[in-house]
């Protein structure tokens, strides 16, 4: 029994462990998914095709498409398009990588 409880918790580290985590700062509303995040410092946690964007309470899920750019980026941006007077999160750009992140 002790064997089998080892290899779940092994098991869930090594999950735990794929995901990568960004910080993002947030400057202005926005909204994310239909939930707006206001102004501040968030977690990003990139799991495969899969964002968690969480700050205290609040976390928020949103589908993605990692894409590559040719060259690194210098630091995090987020391009946002005007919605009906709202800042939808279109997409997020990784500052130190060369990656980008397509909301779905």
């Amino acid at each position: 029994m002790i064997r089998i409880a080892v290899a779940f918790l092994a098991l869930a580290l090594s999950m735990a462990a794929s995901a990568k985590s960004y910080t993002l700062d947030v400057f202005v509303p926005m909204v994310l998914s239909g939930t707006e995040l206001k102004p501040g410092t968030y977690t990003l946690d990139l799991n495969d095709k899969k964002i968690v964007v969480k700050k205290g309470k609040l976390a928020v899920e949103a589908n993605v498409n990692v894409d590559s750019v040719e060259a690194r980026i210098p630091s995090t941006r987020i391009r946002c398009e005007d919605v009906g007077g709202k800042y939808q999160v279109k997409e997020i750009q990784l500052g130190g990588t060369s990656m980008k992140l397509v909301i779905n």
